[in-house]
């Protein structure tokens, strides 16, 4: 649309934001930014435990028949941990993204990216579009390898399993 003058319309003004509003982005950035740290150092630790125990259901089950429960610590990790707990990360860092973006807008000269960038490459493409771009390979992200050593060490499981059965 054009203006009285018959240029383009100027870009509509920034909403203002009070120092207040600032100082409680700040807050909730440095809150979620610890959330977001926490959260995949629980995601971790808790893996090192599932895996021992898994380890040692594997390890002193040898030769009977309690092998067949050596891989359910890790599907318990990857269904009960790692899923809802990776979730709530990329829910952090969505809102973390959304403050850089408010705070940027708001004060001249600043241009946050660190979330925003994570944010925007973490939703650029499909997981298909990733498989068929090979960026799976190239560019992995955790949940694509957590996903991919899962299902290679259940194979391997299974393999032990099948000889064991046969």
């Amino acid at each position: 649309m054009a203006s009285a003058a018959g240029g383009p319309d100027p870009p509509p003004p920034v909403p203002a934001i009070s120092a207040e509003a600032i100082q409680a982005y700040l807050v909730e950035y440095q809150q979620c930014m610890e959330s977001y740290r926490h959260t995949y150092a629980t995601i971790w630790q808790a893996s090192g435990l599932f895996a021992a125990i898994g380890a040692g259901l594997l390890t002193l089950g040898k030769g009977s028949h309690i092998e067949l429960i050596a891989p359910v610590p890790i599907i318990f990790w990857y269904l009960g941990v790692f899923m809802p707990l990776n979730r709530y990360g990329e829910m952090r860092n969505d809102r973390l993204a959304e403050i850089e973006e408010r705070l940027s807008e708001a004060i001249p000269g600043l241009d946050m990216q660190h979330y925003r960038g994570f944010s925007n490459a973490r939703k650029s493409m499909t997981t298909m579009q990733r498989v068929r771009q090979l960026q799976v390979i190239k560019r992995p992200r955790v949940s694509e390898v957590v996903t991919a050593f899962g299902v290679a060490m259940l194979t391997i499981e299974a393999y032990g399993l099948v000889r064991l059965i046969v």
